[in-house]
Parts: structure tokens; sequence; C-alpha cells
């Protein structure tokens, strides 16, 4: 798909349009000013989508890092480091059902 470029004025004069088109299509708009890329304007919800992506790539990254230098977490380590946690959180002392540490051991061990 081809990127849309606008110029300056046009986020000026028709910044609803403008809007409406990054939220409808889900991508940013590149704006340009004398003929140069300035700025790329996106949603609200394509940037915290983004964001959210990078987030998740660096976390992957620090995680790669730690496999190749062997800092490897066991199950074992995350579910006693649960435990010692349930002993002093209020929420986990609330919660009658085991979801949270299940969730929890699926985000860790899938």
């Amino acid at each position: 798909m081809m990127p849309t470029i606008r110029k300056r004025m046009d986020l000026l004069n028709n910044y609803s349009e403008i809007s409406n088109f990054c939220r409808r299509h889900r991508e940013p708009i590149f704006i340009t000013e004398n003929g140069q890329e300035d700025l790329a304007v996106m949603s609200m919800e394509t940037y915290e989508e983004l964001a959210g992506k990078l987030e998740l790539y660096q976390s992957l990254q620090v995680g790669l890092h730690q496999i190749k230098n062997g800092e490897i977490v066991t199950e074992e380590d995350v579910m006693e480091k649960l435990k010692q946690y349930e002993g002093t959180n209020k929420y986990f002392k609330r919660r009658s059902d085991k979801n949270l540490r299940e969730s929890l051991k699926t985000c860790y061990f899938g």
C-alpha cells in the first residue's frame, strides 16, 4: 500500500478529514513541508498499537539476551515468587480463585 502524503496546509485546513482517515484506515499520514517529509500523523489507537508492539519487541530482545547469557527463570522459580507475593498482597489474598495465578503462569510458560 502506498503511503498517504499530505502537505502541511492540508493538515491545518482539513484536520477533521485527516483525523477521520487515520482512524478509519488505521495508518499514518505523512505530512510534508516545502516538499520534505516532516511529520507522521496517526490515530491514538494506531499509536498505542505500535507502542505496544515496540514494548513487546523490546521485551523479547531482553529475553533473548537473557537466554543467550544463561539467565533463565524456571517455572518453579516463578511459582515460588507468586506464593511469596500471595502472602503479602491484599489483592491476592482477596481472590478465592486461581485465575490470576494461572494467567501469570500462562504468560510465562505458554
